[in-house]
């Protein structure tokens, strides 16, 4: 339905509305146009708010996949060092003393 056509419909049912009273028809045209044009701002806002929230939906989704990869990541290199034995640790056993270096030391004392 184009422009001309709502304001004529909307124009029509004030008349209705306010008992078929000739006279008036400028006035309920008007009044029509200023009624469409502000339910038009309400829509283009509100258009514009949808379209901001999908945009911060896709940046959402965008960031998810971001983090998404980076725990891919970090769960294939753990499971990496996980096969590998994973990092070295020292051992709480005691070591074999070698008698050789132990005289060395002691050689070295006096």
């Amino acid at each position: 339905m184009d422009l001309e056509q709502a304001i004529r419909e909307r124009a029509y049912f004030m008349w209705l509305d306010s008992g078929r009273v000739h006279g008036n028809a400028d006035a309920h045209w008007l009044a029509a146009e200023v009624e469409l044009a502000a339910e038009a701002e309400v829509l283009a806002a509100s258009m514009e708010t949808v379209a901001r929230l999908m945009s911060f939906s896709e940046t959402a989704q965008d960031n998810e996949r971001v983090v998404a990869k980076s725990k891919a990541k970090r769960r294939a290199v753990s499971k990496r060092s996980d096969v590998s034995g994973g990092p070295i640790q020292a051992s709480s056993a005691p070591r074999k003393s070698n008698k050789r270096s132990s005289r060395l030391a002691a050689a070295s004392l006096n």
